[in-house]
């Protein structure tokens, strides 16, 4: 299946963090897509799928930057301008990427392992998969454990927890320790970034990537 590419223009993702008010993007996605991106390498050619896009804040921040960006997600729930596709993550074909982010859907999703088994067959040859969930055990849950806050913020649409331990058992599964955690050994309290232990950061970011001999 082949998609029409839109390009945003060529903006360096610095100058988004420093225009976010004006562009209306979210200063953590901005400095987390960052954060992630240069884990990996990555050009103009690359193709990126945003899978389970939600608003499109990631798929927005690549397609402004000039990237080939495709948002998939189940509702068009989008706020900006970028190219997309309705579809269930399950039910979509990732074949012909070579970067699939994925943020905040696995908690959202009704098998994640089954997921996470599709990508890992469907995926390309040296395709990165980049995704993260919210960790269950981080600091700022347990402190609002602590005073009497309900730690899971829209608990009612959330399907799982996880934990780093989590995580670790359905990847060995199935991705065969192709896999790495990306730590940033810090918590954000009101814009604040205080520094944390492996266990009690949040999210819990991975990067998979499929190198498995055709």
């Amino acid at each position: 299946m082949g998609y029409n590419w839109e390009y945003g223009h060529c903006y360096s993702t610095l100058l988004f963090l420093l225009n976010s008010k004006m562009n209306n993007l979210n200063k953590q996605k901005i400095e987390e897509l960052n954060f992630i991106l240069s884990k990996i390498n990555y050009d103009k050619n690359t193709q990126f799928l945003d899978l389970g896009c939600g608003y499109g804040d990631m798929s927005e921040l690549l397609h402004r930057a000039g990237y080939k960006i495709l948002g998939v997600d189940k509702v068009n729930a989008l706020k900006f301008n970028v190219p997309f596709v309705k579809s269930k993550a399950e039910d979509f074909d990732v074949s012909q990427f070579d970067v699939i982010i994925s943020y905040g859907l696995l908690e959202f999703t009704e098998d994640p392992i089954y997921l996470l088994n599709k990508l890992n067959r469907e995926m390309k040859k040296d395709s990165i998969l980049l995704f993260a969930v919210p960790n269950v055990c981080s600091l700022s849950r347990r402190i609002k454990c602590l005073i009497g806050k309900n730690p899971n913020r829209e608990r009612e649409s959330v399907t799982w927890d996880f934990t780093f331990s989590d995580i670790e058992r359905i990847l060995e599964d199935n991705w065969e320790g192709r896999y790495e955690f990306i730590i940033t050994h810090n918590i954000r309290i009101k814009n604040i970034k205080i520094p944390t232990l492996k266990n009690f950061s949040n999210p819990i970011m991975v990067i998979c990537k499929n190198d498995k001999k055709i």
